[in-house]
């Protein structure tokens, strides 16, 4: 077995994150998820019997389309975020 020894770099490295980019960062870090990837984490939850608590709070809620799934799913989730987007 190889021993592995880096800096904080690698860490980053080996994790495949980056903050070097050819583009810019979106304003205030707004990178919206697609929908569809919390109701196929929700329904798998369903599957596996995993219940999450009733009360969510989406800290980071973008334009509010994660809460609007959860919401149509029957939490309570209460929506911040470091803009307001309506």
């Amino acid at each position: 077995m190889k021993d592995w020894i880096g800096n904080k770099k690698s860490t980053f490295v080996q994790l495949g994150a980056s903050n070097h980019t050819k583009k810019g960062r979106e304003e205030n870090d707004f990178y919206a998820t697609d929908p569809k990837a919390l109701e196929l984490f929700l329904n798998k939850l369903k599957e596996d019997k995993i219940e999450l608590h009733n009360n969510i709070w989406e800290c980071a809620c973008g334009m509010g389309h994660l809460s609007k799934v959860l919401k149509n799913k029957g939490y309570d989730v209460y929506s911040t975020d470091i803009v307001y987007r309506n």
